[in-house]
């Protein structure tokens, strides 16, 4: 086998096993997304005398409608109950596979070279752990966006091959994994708006009528069919933010990061270029709008709920294939451009490994120490936990992991009216709930702490307030540029 067909497929799997390797050696366990409520429901429907009627319950008491992702996670908590670490090991194997199949799509969209398949396949997709926010869907097991991310790639392959062969087995396959998408959660929408969009330029353009008519009236049914079913669900919980008034949708635009603002332009602006590269000089084919497309498409549906770091994970794909091109050209410039561009993907993701991708595992790791530790504790101290903001899912999940009673403190203010009567308390500080307001208590002990946790000991004090902020270790990246991108993106 030839170095040049070797080493793509190889540095794709070894970075696919490095990443099972890291996990196995943090062997993180549940985490403080939602998994303790999924342990909860898994159990309770699985131990009822109904499973069908109670999955249903499940289904339509949610706070999204989302079918599929609902019973994902009710057969996986049940499988792999006393076994989370093959759950991680499950969710990064899938990840890996759409990440190839992501490869696949912008090599077929943006017409890649065939002496380039390889790199644009196993290498350039690697790209995407670039992207901070993408890492999401690896690191926490209840994240939705990953079957998004997953069958979107799907949805788009086949779609091309429709488009390529005009033969309706593919459309059929491509309609079947566009409803997945969507009932995997309801940002999932996004890529049915991608195609009525995509058949409208096509229709501008005059071409295919019979293939645009056809795309198009599935498309508009698809969409219609699950508005009528958003309309009669009724979700719950923060779901209801989503404000869908003009007012509320251009401000949550207004006050999106830059970075969100910035993508949003280059993406409509690449639109354009395509287009008028496809009338002008033949370069691409209309397809490759699916990509910045995509990104202002699922901006869009984002936009009336507000833009959240995790939520924009399933964008990566997007952001990074945006930059496709300029890959591409690299590699067909010259030998010595072609080994520049890749070796410094190569770096670039070994930096992200090692100062981002790493240090997230071994948080998700640390909350299994930590619920260790409280069980232990708690047996010889028994006393009132409190849990500051921002994350109430969090406070929840620690207090079903530890079998605890852990208060979450909603207005960010512990004062010495919560205390316990007669027995010790605490405060559990993470490395995301970094801070809170004191009144007329202090923390006097720390009695547990490793890279990711600390908790102190709470007594009265005479300071009227007080503000406690507690710092956790960070390298260089993640205390500066990476946090910062984190945060925001």
């Amino acid at each position: 086998m030839k170095f040049r067909t070797f080493f793509p497929v190889f540095i794709f799997l070894f970075f696919s096993l490095l990443l099972v390797g890291t996990t196995i050696f943090y062997a993180p366990s549940w985490g403080l997304m939602d998994d303790a409520k999924q342990l909860v429901d898994s159990s309770r429907i699985w131990a009822g005398n109904n499973v069908v009627e109670d999955l249903s319950n499940s289904i339509n008491q949610g706070v999204y409608y989302m079918p599929f992702s609902v019973i994902w996670r009710l057969v996986t908590f049940r499988i792999f109950r006393n076994l989370p670490l093959f759950c991680y090991i499950l969710i990064i194997l899938q990840n890996m596979f759409g990440i190839f199949l992501w490869g696949l799509v912008l090599h077929k969209v943006f017409a890649g070279k065939k002496k380039d398949f390889l790199l644009n396949v196993f290498i350039f997709p690697l790209s995407l752990f670039l992207s901070t926010s993408f890492w999401n869907i690896f690191n926490y097991i209840t994240l939705q966006e990953k079957f998004i991310f997953l069958f979107s790639a799907i949805s788009i392959y086949f779609i091309k091959r429709y488009l390529d062969a005009e033969k309706t087995k593919y459309l059929l396959v491509s309609l079947l994994f566009t409803i997945l998408t969507v009932l995997s959660k309801p940002t999932g929408v996004y890529i049915v708006l991608v195609y009525i969009i995509y058949s409208c330029l096509l229709a501008a353009r005059g071409d295919r009528r019979r293939l645009v008519a056809l795309l198009l009236i599935t498309h508009i049914c698809l969409l219609f069919s699950y508005i009528l079913i958003i309309i009669g669900y009724r979700g719950n919980g923060y779901a209801l933010g989503y404000n869908l008034s003009l007012i509320a949708i251009v401000n949550n635009f207004m006050n999106a990061p830059l970075v969100i603002k910035l993508l949003f332009v280059i993406a409509a602006f690449m639109i354009f270029y395509i287009i008028y590269k496809v009338d002008k000089e033949k370069r691409f084919s209309l397809e490759a709008v699916f990509i910045p497309l995509g990104f202002l498409c699922y901006i869009a549906v984002l936009l009336p709920w507000g833009i959240i770091s995790y939520h924009t994970s399933a964008t990566a794909t997007y952001v990074m294939g945006m930059f496709f091109p300029i890959y591409s050209y690299f590699n067909e410039k010259s030998r010595l451009a072609r080994v520049a561009v890749n070796c410094l993907i190569l770096f670039l993701l070994l930096f992200t490994f090692l100062y981002i991708i790493k240090p997230r595992i071994s948080r998700v790791a640390d909350v299994k120490k930590a619920v260790i530790f409280l069980k232990d504790f708690s047996v010889t101290h028994t006393g009132r936990y409190f849990f500051p903001p921002p994350f109430v899912e969090s406070a929840y999940s620690l207090s079903i992991l530890s079998g605890l009673p852990v208060k979450y403190i909603n207005n960010g203010i512990l004062s010495v009216d919560m205390l316990g009567p007669g027995v010790r308390n605490f405060i559990i500080f993470d490395y995301q709930d970094r801070s809170i307001d004191l009144i007329g208590v202090q923390a006097d002990k720390e009695v547990y702490r490793n890279d990711n946790w600390r908790i102190y000991e709470i007594k009265e004090s005479k300071d009227s307030k007080i503000r406690l902020a507690v710092k956790f270790k960070e390298n260089l990246f993640e205390n500066s540029i990476g946090e910062a991108y984190y945060s925001i993106y």
